[in-house]
């Protein structure tokens, strides 16, 4: 199309191949504008915490560790000493 070609009606009839219905200037559903990414990890295993240790060994590790580690341990270990057997 030539660039005088691009009319609204023009453009809502345009479709991006693999795209199903929508055209090529719809803006994408995420634009990861919040600084996640759906292929990071998440905060356990970026900081090594052990999610299947027991009650004990998430204190042992909050008690070794600082910030966002020792937190997560910390609420990890609380959530696990709630559950019921």
């Amino acid at each position: 199309m030539r660039a005088n070609e691009f009319t609204n009606e023009n453009l809502a009839n345009m479709k991006n191949p693999g795209m199903g219905e929508y055209h090529a200037l719809t803006p994408p559903m995420e634009n990861f504008a919040d600084g996640e990414h759906p292929e990071d990890k998440g905060d356990s295993k970026r900081y090594h915490v052990p999610t299947k240790g027991s009650v004990t060994s998430l204190r042992k590790f909050a008690k070794g560790h600082h910030g966002r580690a020792a937190q997560l341990a910390h609420w990890m270990a609380n959530m696990k000493s709630g559950h019921k057997k």
